[in-house]
């Protein structure tokens, strides 16, 4: 009872430490403590629009004086590191990485309403009225501003006037894709978007000399009227262009803007294709210059060709610079200049790390090779090698090694398609531990495509995956033997052939691109993958016999059959230039049938981790209420895996300073098994899995910089589906080391 009390006032005791340093911190570092007595800080900006907090972004841009950023909403971390002194380097470190408050300013917050009214006339609203006021505390002002929008214009007719007549059918057949319809608001947003449209549905059905100049509209907007009768104006007479030749040059000079005559060449490639390049030969084949451009001689001119000329050429890794000129010659033809300019094909990096394990001393290298233009294709040949040795000393009878050692080669040839990427890869590693020797070899075949900034998709056509140990200790057996069909069937020599297929479909590029479009970033990735169907098919029609397990055997190896789909979803929404509520969900299952009875190890899914719950260690939770009895245990490592994944997490995150972001974030979920395992108790999935989710909370601190993101988290277990009663809401305890996991990362979580 002694012992409980004690406990208790030393966390209140901490409790008091920390909020006392935090008042003396946040004292010290007032916001208005390096600006002139006579002025105050904007502290916060609020938008009323008739009546009602505004989220209009366009309002939120034109303010000129941001309120200083409060990090998670209340701690105005950068601003206190902020410091007007640069006499001293250590204040000049702080005014570097801080941020100065706006000092308020009445001129610019009038031209701010002016600014505001401006993108409230594009938006349909002509009458609107803006105005603000300014309540001041402790040298610190909170400006709103007030906007009444009035009653906007809207659309009552649009009418399509085309000077051009063989351009009249083409309008007016697209007209039915135009955002301006009856009703609509008259935003000038919109009536770019249509000026867009219109521009590049011509110029995509060969009118090259076609441009947004072209169009122009008028509004008949009667004082008093909320209608408004629209006349979109397509002027000038066009004509349909063709490609005429095209005239390649291998070897750009940027700088100079062309090749030296002096050290050029110049040959004819085929009907309508020339060539202009340095030394005894092009570096790339005449096959893949011609195969890779969409710009066809003879053909008509459409944006369209010349983009996908421009993504077809984006994925020869060989070049570094693309640039498309188009000029006309007689009789309505155009000349394509297409101007490349390579990088250096090859390259070569090293990597050496030494290791010291309980004294046991070892080393670890890899070396890796790429060649970007292996065949003059510009196929991507990638050569790694990798190597790792550690000693081990002690007793070591009646194990089959003395060492940890790791050798592997792997080899990836990807070969660039004018539609997507080919690649091929094999690998082989050759693993010895005290227990057993293990030889892994894979071969694969997959090909790549985009359809569009936002579907990208990968096809498997072949997986194969080998896998044979030639040695193992009597000791291990009976480990792998005792833990179950899992572990037994992941250290024993086993076949798997699959195919797959991974869709991942996202926004982040149109986001970030368009200044219009949404500012919230999601993305979505859908796989499949079956095993061992082929084979099992091939069994069954040559009536091959089984084993004595029950199972077929291909090259005297077992093979795994089974199906797996994993679906994940996320979402980071926008909040404010500093601020971030991201989202997270995702699942998986995994099904064993036919040769197999068990999902093979490495195909199975766990739980814990930087990415999954992180109040948990990566592979220590679940499955469902199975309890890790030896965190040590070699038996419980195998069995902390599932056929079922369930993962769900929300993430706060905003800035802090500098380049440093905090995070604060809440995750749930578990594993399952599908069938019940006398080595997994309370792993199968059941009616009240909902129960078994486990819950954990915590803090995050970042890095953020334009290459990488570096991450520490600190989870907290916050409901152990292990445990009973009230000892399951563990987050009663958050201060036991138990209930505590520290994660070091590279980029985000989700």
């Amino acid at each position: 009872m002694v012992a409980k009390h004690n406990r208790y006032g030393t966390v209140q005791m901490v409790k008091a430490v920390c909020m006392v340093l935090f008042v003396l911190f946040a004292t010290a570092c007032r916001v208005t403590r390096h600006i002139p007595e006579d002025k105050e800080v904007v502290s916060k900006v609020h938008i009323i629009v008739d009546g009602q907090p505004s989220t209009n972004n366009s309002l939120k841009m034109a303010v000129q004086q941001k309120a200083y950023h409060r990090t998670f909403g209340f701690l105005p971390v950068s601003t206190w590191m902020w410091h007007n002194d640069t006499s001293k380097r250590f204040h000049r470190w702080r005014n570097k990485i801080g941020t100065e408050p706006q000092v308020y300013d009445e001129e610019r917050t009038l031209t701010t309403e002016r600014s505001m009214k401006r993108a409230l006339n594009a938006q349909g609203y002509l009458y609107a009225k803006v105005s603000h006021k300014v309540k001041s505390k402790n040298r610190k002002a909170t400006v709103t501003y007030i906007i009444d929008r009035g009653l906007p214009k809207v659309l009552n007719s649009v009418k399509y006037m085309v000077e051009d007549p063989s351009l009249d059918s083409l309008v007016s057949a697209s007209n039915i894709e135009s955002s301006l319809q009856k009703d609509a608001l008259l935003d000038r947003d919109m009536l770019d978007n249509e000026r867009t449209r219109l521009t590049d549905l011509l110029r995509d059905n060969g009118y090259w000399d076609f441009n947004k100049d072209d169009i122009s509209f008028i509004a008949d907007t009667l004082q008093g009227q909320q209608e408004v009768d629209l006349t979109v104006f397509v002027s000038g007479l066009h004509e349909p262009y063709v490609f005429n030749k095209v005239h390649f040059n291998s070897d750009f000079d940027i700088l100079n803007n062309g090749t030296s005559d002096s050290l050029s060449h110049f040959r004819e490639m085929a009907e309508g294709y020339d060539l202009t390049y340095k030394g005894d030969r092009c570096y790339l084949k005449d096959y893949t210059l011609i195969s890779n451009c969409h710009i066809v001689p003879g053909k008509t001119y459409t944006e369209t060709a010349v983009k996908d000329t421009y993504s077809s050429y984006s994925r020869l890794h060989l070049l570094k610079y693309t640039n498309i000129r188009l000029e006309p010659s007689d009789d309505n033809k155009l000349d394509a200049w297409i101007n490349l300019s390579p990088q250096n094909p090859k390259s070569v990096q090293f990597e050496l790390d030494g290791t010291n394990t309980s004294g046991d001393l070892g080393f670890a290298g890899a070396i890796s090779f790429q060649h970007k233009n292996i065949f003059r294709g510009s196929e991507t040949y990638s050569l790694s090698l990798k190597g790792g040795y550690e000693s081990l000393s002690g007793n070591v009878s009646g194990l089959v090694n003395d060492n940890y050692s790791e050798y592997s080669i792997s080899n990836t040839l990807d070969i660039p398609k004018k539609k997507g990427t080919t690649s091929v890869n094999m690998s082989f590693s050759y693993q010895t531990r005290p227990e057993y020797t293990r030889f892994i070899s894979n071969l694969g075949y997959k090909y790549k495509w985009q359809n569009g900034p936002r579907q990208r998709h990968t096809f498997d056509v072949l997986d194969i995956s080998y896998v044979y140990l030639p040695k193992r200790s009597e000791s291990f057996i009976d480990i792998i033997e005792q833990a179950g069909p899992i572990s037994y069937s992941s250290y024993s020599s086993h076949l798997i052939m699959a195919m797959g297929y991974n869709l991942y479909l996202s926004n982040s590029f149109t986001a970030s691109q368009n200044r219009n479009s949404t500012r919230d970033i999601w993305s979505l990735r859908i796989s499949t993958e079956i095993a061992g169907n082929m084979l099992w098919a091939i069994s069954k029609l040559t009536n091959m016999k089984k084993d004595e397990n029950g199972n077929y055997n291909v090259i005297s190896l077992p093979f795994e059959q089974y199906a797996r789909m994993d679906v994940d979803w996320s979402y980071s929404q926008y909040l404010t230039d500093r601020s971030r509520l991201a989202y997270h969900l995702a699942g998986g299952i995994a099904i064993p049938y036919g040769n197999s009875k068990t999902v093979p190890f490495e195909k199975r899914y766990y739980s814990g981790g930087a990415n999954s719950v992180r109040g948990w260690s990566v592979r220590t939770l679940g499955p469902g209420t199975f309890r890790n009895e030896n965190a040590k245990s070699r038996l419980d490592y195998f069995n902390q895996c599932g056929d079922v994944r369930l993962d769900a997490s929300v993430e706060l995150r905003s800035k802090l300073f500098w380049k440093f972001e905090f995070a604060t974030f809440l995750d749930a979920g578990n594993v399952w098994t599908l069938k019940e395992y006398k080595s997994q108790p309370g792993g199968k999935i059941s009616e009240d899995f909902l129960q078994q989710i486990a819950l954990g909370t915590g803090l995050g601190l970042r890095m953020v910089t334009n290459f990488v993101v570096l991450r520490l988290d600190m989870g907290i277990k916050a409901y152990n589906p292990y445990l009973e009663g009230k000892d399951a809401w563990t987050i009663r305890h958050p201060l036991k080391s138990e209930n505590r996991s520290i994660h070091f990362a590279v980029g985000y979580p989700f």
